[in-house]
Formats: C-alpha cells, structure tokens, sequence
C-alpha cells in the first residue's frame, strides 16, 4: 500500500486505502475495461485470503 501511517487503522481507513491504491480510475472520467477491473477484483481477493490466513496460522502459534 502506498500509504504509510504508524498504529493500527480502523476498517474503514485500510478500505479507503486499498480503494485509492487498486482502484484509481474510480476518481477519473475515463472508461474502465471490465476485464481489467475483474482481474484487480480477483487480484485483491487472494490477497486478502492469503493475509487472513497468514494471521489465522499466528494467532494459532500464539495460542499453543
């Protein structure tokens, strides 16, 4: 992400963030290429699946 800021963000921070970086052509009047907007789409999911169980296999380290 291409914003840095030091502490925890609220949900609505990291989505506002990940909007501006995955997703700038929502701010600009030119046409969007639906394939290139799903491939994001899907880009963005397995990444948050990979992070989400990133932090399911810590959280059980932590708990043992």
């Amino acid at each position: 992400m291409a914003h840095d800021k030091t502490g925890p963000r609220t949900f609505v921070e990291t989505a506002l963030i990940v909007r501006e970086d995955r997703f700038p052509w929502l701010r600009s009047n030119q046409p969007v290429s639906g394939s290139d907007t799903v491939d994001q789409l899907s880009c963005l999911h397995q990444t948050l699946l990979k992070q989400r169980s990133h932090a399911q296999r810590q959280q059980r380290t932590l708990s043992q």
